[in-house]
């Protein structure tokens, strides 16, 4: 079941409807077309997804939007 989440990214809000097991990174670069973020080794091991999140730094990918954290 989907669920309706806000997200602030680069200073604008947007509001998205994310599958429970749905990657931050998909929602960042297919639903909301921001596509600076990468994939690289897909386990967030390599640090090409990192992203900030609430401000700060380090913070890899993959992260769950409807509902997970951080590995």
């Amino acid at each position: 079941m989907k669920r309706l989440i806000t997200l602030t990214v680069n200073g604008e809000t947007h509001q998205v409807a994310v599958e429970p097991r749905q990657s931050l990174l998909h929602v960042l670069r297919q639903e909301l077309h921001l596509t600076g973020t990468k994939e690289g080794c897909g386990e967030g091991e390599c640090g090409a997804c990192t992203v900030f999140l609430d401000g700060k730094n380090g913070r890899r990918l993959p992260y769950f939007c409807g509902g997970g954290r951080w590995p």
